[in-house]
């Protein structure tokens, strides 16, 4: 349950990294209105004190547990973007799962309460030293819109290798690993039960068009009638999209206040005013909001041969 609920945090991260701030919606709550409302967050929303997320409370062997890789890395740089932070690691040894040689690790900036109880805690604190050495529990994510993969640590876990007495998890004493040494830890990490598959990618790098058709969950024809939200800290822009016509994946959920759907896009790839068919991905069979589903799933409409193609690949 965890799990998915941190998979919609990272989908919505993949498609509304645009405005710079995600919030993380619980499990069967991506509806019409919260789509609106993430789509519309801007840096001035997740300035300090403002409660940018809610997550689920968990122990420390569930969070391991839940986790899609776990590493002990040596914590090189910490970069402030307005919005969210972020922390760049180079890997030491992989505890669980698969990472790379160097993660870079993202935070949104403000406070994170905990269902069902007074936690609240803040993010995006520069709190590691640089060339020290940290225990990280994370989930991983991958975008279309990101050069690189990007890393979260659960439930705000912080180990330091040098004195592990000093672990903290929603800013409170890691109890559950009080008298262990660094190697201690390392080993409760190992015998966790299997790290979960990292989270399946929502876009194919495929660059042929029948594999692109083939993994794509819409093909539609829209007109872009405007910019809703433009990318600050990605390669990408969402718009206001009216939709023409169903070429496949019906139905489309569209705004209830507006009558159209929201889309995510990589820059100066679409005009306003201007019809395409796009290929795209869901976020949730809920949500308003779609992502391009490849880099080459935007066809401009005087395209007609690449659309007969597209049409011709749907009808099979």
């Amino acid at each position: 349950m965890y799990k998915k609920y941190c998979l919609i945090l990272v989908l919505i991260l993949t498609a509304l990294v645009v405005g710079g701030c995600a919030k993380t919606i619980p499990e069967g709550d991506v509806t019409d209105e919260t789509s609106r409302n993430v789509a519309q967050a801007t840096d001035d929303s997740a300035s300090p004190g403002y409660l940018v997320s809610q997550e689920m409370y968990v122990t420390f062997d569930e969070a391991l547990e839940m986790s899609d890789c776990a590493a002990a890395a040596t914590f090189v740089s910490y970069e402030d973007a307005s919005a969210y932070v972020e922390y760049t690691f180079s890997v030491k040894e992989t505890l669980r799962g698969k990472t790379e040689d160097i993660i870079h690790v993202r935070d949104s900036k403000g406070y994170t309460s905990v269902e069902g109880t007074d936690l609240r805690y803040k993010n995006g604190e520069d709190i590691y030293t640089e060339g020290e050495e940290y225990i990280l529990i994370m989930q991983k994510g991958e975008s279309l819109f990101y050069e690189y993969p990007e890393y979260q640590v659960l439930t705000n876990i912080f180990i330091p290798a040098v004195d592990p007495s000093k672990s903290t998890m929603r800013g409170e004493p890691l109890t559950e690993i009080n008298g262990m040494d660094i190697n201690g830890i390392k080993n409760h990490i190992r015998r966790a039960r299997v790290a979960n598959a990292a989270t399946e990618r929502d876009y194919t790098t495929a660059t042929d068009l029948p594999t692109i058709v083939a993994e794509t969950d819409l093909v539609l024809e829209v007109k872009i009638t405007g910019l809703s939200t433009e990318g600050q800290f990605a390669n990408c822009n969402t718009y206001y999209c009216d939709v023409q016509q169903v070429l496949k994946g019906g139905p489309v959920n569209t705004s209830e206040e507006r009558g159209d759907i929201q889309v995510t896009l990589t820059k100066e790839s679409v005009e306003i005013g201007e019809t395409y068919v796009l290929l795209l991905n869901r976020i949730d069979e809920t949500a308003i909001i779609y992502t391009q589903s490849s880099l080459g799933s935007v066809i401009p409409s005087g395209d007609t041969e690449t659309i007969s193609e597209i049409q011709r690949l749907i009808e099979g």
